[in-house]
């Protein structure tokens, strides 16, 4: 039923260490003043560039 109401598939893909450290200070305002590095061991520890975990 889901297929029929979807116009077009979009596929998404993890971010990239870049697009994170980019991403994260804007999206979440507590990272805003974060260490690029305390992000990237976030990252690479728990959510693996989703970015929705």
């Amino acid at each position: 039923m889901l297929s029929s109401r979807v116009f077009i598939r979009q596929q998404f893909t993890r971010l990239t260490p870049d697009e994170v450290l980019e991403a994260i200070p804007l999206f979440h305002p507590p990272w805003a003043d974060a260490d690029p590095e305390d992000i990237t061991f976030a990252d690479s520890h728990a959510t693996h560039g989703n970015f929705r975990a």
